[in-house]
């Protein structure tokens, strides 16, 4: 079976010393189900609410809306548009698209908070909420919420063809104004592979799906091309308390505490990327070893695994699941180092992508990373994923918090009974070549390939 990245291989080496000046190249450094596929769904899956090239919230098939019922109903006046078939768009039809859309796997419409969607007029279309959230429009413009049909119609300015690793989008016809360019193409790649196609000219655009590959691209690559954005999120390694000696939590609290944060970002030197002690970026309770410094919180840490019978000599053994990259095999190599101090011996096993997701979703690990991150700040969603069922970790007080909003409380919880060991805020990164216009750096790390322009020149 050949690795996913082969088609990008094959690809670049076809188009050494070519350049189509017409189609914006796209190469993802991750799998092809990943920041790739959110890419494509972009493009191919038209929303009430778009987003701009800054990553804000526009007009989208909605032209308007208008909050009623002390915000718990919205009201969206759709624009007059029609399906690639010739039908006109209905609210019937976003009635439809989101029924189908309701289900447990689709994030955006359980954060969205809607519990049913009418269609009193042609083209009006009602909203019900559960709950009255301040990122409901964030939410309509995700893929997720896409306006879509069963069969082969759509409203989209793009269509999608090719395999999953080399995608090819097509503008449908000249008159869509989000759509600046008539051809895209986006394909997956291993960081050196990307990196090294983007310094020889063969692809436009290189985005990172999370860290790794951002040590590579700083170095190799020229400087005025590297664009970061940071993310409203957590890059850590998720806790497995349902098993084993991680079920402590005072295991759980000396693994939090002994790690030097500060180190981890100075490799990098970038100022968005900054050391994350807490579930959430931000202010919040202080914790309980914030003001000690480093040698004081690991001798904390080591005195709390010797009475359990942990040492230097009989160190506790964990092992960390994470995927291949020379980013994050190094962030883990220092963790592992900080841990060695405490008593702690940490084996890393580096795994495909596919392994690593498939082991990560079943929960067969000690410790896995996660880049846990989202387009908006809401708190409740991203805080929502440790809920009881979503993971290794339940704690019931920590449901309840969330249920009656109260953020603080329930971050609070996270921190006495860690979930996750938190270690900096993700980031997108990006390469950007100089004929690429419409780039806009913004805190959504959302950047909708169809509104940038390209200079053929």
């Amino acid at each position: 079976m050949k690795p996913w990245w082969a088609a990008f291989v094959l690809l670049a080496a076809c188009g050494q010393g070519e350049r189509n000046d017409t189609r914006l190249r796209v190469t993802v450094i991750g799998t092809p189900d990943g920041l790739a596929r959110r890419l494509a769904d972009g493009l191919t899956r038209p929303t009430l609410v778009a987003r701009d090239a800054a990553g804000q919230t526009v007009a989208g098939f909605a032209t308007s809306w208008r909050f009623v019922d002390d915000g718990h109903s919205l009201i969206l006046r759709l624009k007059p548009a029609e399906w690639s078939d010739g039908k006109t768009l209905v609210a019937q039809d976003i009635v439809a698209a989101f029924r189908r859309a309701d289900n447990r796997t689709n994030p955006a419409f359980a954060n969205a908070g809607i519990s049913e969607t009418l269609a009193p007029i042609a083209r009006v279309v009602e909203l019900r909420l559960d709950d009255v959230s301040p990122y409901l429009l964030d939410w309509l413009a995700e893929p997720g919420l896409g306006i879509t049909r069963p069969d082969k119609s759509s409203l989209a300015a793009y269509r999608e063809t090719g395999p999953a690793e080399s995608r090819l989008l097509k503008r449908r016809g000249d008159s869509t104004p989000d759509a600046q360019t008539a051809g895209i193409t986006i394909s997956t790649a291993p960081a050196d592979a990307g990196i090294a196609a983007f310094i020889k000219g063969q692809t436009d655009i290189i985005m990172g799906d999370g860290l790794d590959g951002l040590g590579q691209a700083r170095a190799l690559a020229p400087a005025a091309a590297l664009r970061i954005d940071p993310l409203f999120g957590v890059y850590g390694y998720r806790l497995n308390s349902l098993r084993g000696p991680l079920q402590s939590v005072a295991v759980r609290n000396a693994l939090t505490m002994a790690i030097d944060r500060p180190g981890l970002t100075a490799r990098y030197a970038i100022a968005v990327i900054t050391p994350l002690e807490r579930p959430l970026p931000g202010t919040g309770a202080a914790l309980p070893w914030q003001g000690l410094d480093l040698a004081a919180r690991q001798t904390e840490a080591r005195q709390t695994l010797t009475g359990l019978g942990y040492t230097i000599a009989t160190p506790l053994r964990l092992t960390l699941l994470i995927p291949g990259g020379a980013d994050t095999r190094a962030i883990a190599d220092r963790v592992a180092a900080d841990w060695a101090a405490i008593g702690v011996k940490l084996a890393i096993s580096t795994l495909d992508p596919e392994q690593f997701t498939s082991r990560y979703a079943r929960a067969d690990y000690d410790l896995a990373l996660t880049e846990a991150s989202l387009p908006m700040p809401d708190a409740v969603a991203l805080l929502g994923r440790y809920r009881c069922g979503k993971g290794p970790w339940c704690n019931r007080d920590f449901d309840a918090a969330l249920d009656k909003g109260d953020l603080a409380g329930a971050q609070a919880l996270m921190m006495a009974d860690s979930p996750l060991v938190p270690l900096v805020r993700p980031v997108r990164w990006a390469l950007v070549a100089n004929r690429v216009g419409g780039w806009i750096p913004n805190t959504s790390g959302i950047h909708p390939l169809g509104r940038l322009e390209l200079d053929a020149k």
